[in-house]
């Protein structure tokens, strides 16, 4: 995402045309291990040129895309191939993405009402959680987007948390309590 002008996560034109292409060139086609790019493709890569500023559909019907793709998987050990499809590089990547943010955030939230809470982000993009404010406590259940943004929520009390949250692990949004008319701020750092 860091190479594609205003992404935000994969599903950017961009992002996911050089998705597509790293996962095809992966060397044992199994990108879930990681994805490795041996020098002998590497190698033949050298002098080729490719758009990736593309139309998704532009990307994939382009002969010289074409071309490189079979010339280059061609020298993988799982062999020759065209690119994976939108939906496999798509979902990898978010979960990739998805996978930075994992861990468990501790914090504050100011406002109408003042406590602290804990979050704990799953692999599947799920957050759940608790808190105390200065009356009560509860908890929080919600997902967590590969772009960061999250939003997690407490059916009993009304209380809503939306957040930004960064690969580097602090945590900043709102919060809102339509039930008792109160909201404020948060911030938290991942632990």
């Amino acid at each position: 995402m860091e190479l594609v002008s205003g992404a935000t996560d994969e599903t950017h034109p961009s992002v996911t045309n050089i998705a597509r292409f790293l996962q095809t060139l992966d060397d044992d086609a199994a990108p879930s291990n990681g994805i490795t790019i041996t020098s002998d493709v590497m190698d033949l890569a050298v002098g080729k040129s490719m758009d990736f500023s593309l139309s998704i559909t532009d990307f994939e019907n382009n002969g010289n895309v074409q071309t490189i793709v079979a010339d280059l998987s061609t020298a993988t050990t799982a062999g020759a191939r065209s690119l994976v499809s939108v939906q496999q590089a798509q979902a990898h990547f978010k979960d990739t993405l998805i996978s930075f943010l994992v861990g468990n955030y501790t914090g504050t939230f100011l406002g109408g009402d003042q406590g602290s809470f804990s979050l704990t982000i799953n692999s599947d993009g799920t957050l759940s959680g608790n808190g105390q404010g200065t009356d009560e406590a509860f908890t929080l259940t919600g997902t967590v987007n590969s772009d960061g943004t999250a939003a997690a929520g407490n059916v009993s009390t009304g209380a809503e948390f939306t957040m930004q949250i960064s690969r580097a692990g602090s945590l900043q949004g709102t919060w809102n309590n339509s039930t008792f008319g109160v909201s404020g701020t948060l911030s938290g750092q991942k632990n």
